[in-house]
């Protein structure tokens, strides 16, 4: 999948930001297991960022820094699972195509 230059910006930018909420947590051992398992999906997660909102991607980012910093963190949970289980949701159907 061909992407241009903004979306490989806002996807670097993406993965930098994850890094840095698991590195300020003591959790770097969980990044590399994220990476490898992102590694392991990764033909299916290009897939599903082809449908991917970078723009609503970016405004959780700010919402949970937000969060974050004022200390709401249980307001935190459903932004995570809104940005990272949602999207993984619909991984399956990338497979289901695949097999026809």
């Amino acid at each position: 999948m061909k992407r241009n230059g903004s979306e490989q910006v806002l996807n670097t930018r993406d993965k930098a930001f994850h890094y840095l909420i698991v590195k300020g947590n003591n959790k770097e051992h969980v990044w590399t297991a994220i990476t490898h398992l992102r590694a392991h999906y990764n033909p299916v997660h290009l897939l599903s960022e082809k449908s991917f909102n970078y723009g609503h991607a970016v405004t959780q980012h700010k919402w949970m820094a937000e969060f974050i910093e004022t200390q709401a963190t249980s307001l935190v949970n459903p932004i995570i699972d809104e940005h990272i289980l949602e999207p993984m949701k619909k991984w399956h159907q990338f497979y289901e195509d695949g097999a026809q």
